[in-house]
């Protein structure tokens, strides 16, 4: 399928309940050595860390106390915290039913499987489980976010803004949370309203790189190709903004647009870019079978 380049997705990049987006690239844990430490310092250590997206340190630091406690609930937690932070979520689902294993009732893990599974796209079991939790805990940021985008994609919008309203309630101007209402905009065709909350969150999140390019898809489909590309740009090389932004023209069916932007950007760009070209080729292609129509 012809895509963005570098944006990844062709589509709106919908960034639930993790900070690295289902388009992002992911980082890579390692494991690293024990040292000694009180596990007080260990435990403040590995908070901080994950904190401060410093996912090897805080993996580092829970390995510590899992190697002397291997049944330590707020360590596996904390690896359930960083594999998910990082999106290798197969990792983070085990550690967090260990922790379930544990302690059944834990809030704090079961939040956790919660977020994991809708990252992973399960769903009804995400549904369950994050109804216990909100059932237990009704003030949970994290969980309300989450729930608001398994409503968004069924289509109960009214629901899901309650949902996405509690949770900013509870983290005003949160990046992740404004990015999901962004997207039930954007899913409206209400671009101009999905610029604006876009923008909110681009201000408490400046460099979050899914929010500005969901900022630039809002802005190109309005129509608005100028303005998309002056932002793409600031992100982007001239070829990739020029192509991203001429493939929702493209999308738009803006064919003399989109031709434009393709062949633009097969110029701008220093070596051969296939993925213009492929865009182009289909770009003539289409406008040739709506020419016949």
């Amino acid at each position: 399928m012809i895509s963005f380049s570098r944006m990844g997705c062709v589509a709106i990049i919908m960034v639930t309940v993790v900070a690295v987006g289902g388009c992002s690239s992911r980082q890579t844990v390692k494991n690293v050595a024990k040292g000694p430490a009180s596990p007080e310092q260990v435990r403040s250590e590995a908070e901080q860390a994950l904190r401060y997206g410093d996912h090897a340190a805080a993996l580092a630091a829970w390995q510590k106390i899992l190697a002397k406690t291997p049944d330590d609930v707020a360590a596996l937690r904390g690896i359930g915290e960083v594999y998910l932070a990082v999106g290798e979520h197969a990792t983070a689902l085990a550690a967090f039913d260990k922790a379930l294993e544990l302690a059944p009732a834990d809030p704090d893990a079961g939040e956790g499987r919660g977020l994991v599974l809708t990252a992973l796209g399960r769903h009804e079991e995400a549904r369950r489980q994050l109804g216990v939790v909100q059932q237990a805990s009704p003030s949970r940021w994290r969980t309300l976010n989450a729930t608001g985008f398994l409503l968004d994609i069924e289509g109960k919008r009214e629901q899901a803004w309650h949902s996405y309203e509690q949770a900013l309630a509870l983290q005003p101007g949160h990046p992740l949370i404004l990015n999901n209402m962004g997207h039930s905009l954007f899913m409206d065709h209400d671009y101009a309203e999905a610029e604006r909350v876009f923008r909110d969150g681009l201000r408490s999140a400046p460099d979050g790189a899914y929010l500005h390019a969901n900022l630039v898809l809002s802005i190109a489909w309005q129509g608005d190709y100028a303005r998309a590309l002056a932002e793409a740009s600031r992100k982007q090389t001239r070829e990739e903004a020029l192509n991203n932004v001429g493939y929702v023209a493209l999308l738009r069916k803006d064919y003399t647009a989109a031709i434009s932007y393709f062949e633009q950007a097969i110029e701008a760009s220093p070596r051969w870019y296939p993925r213009a070209a492929a865009n182009l080729e289909r770009a003539r292609k289409e406008a040739e079978e709506a020419a016949r129509r």
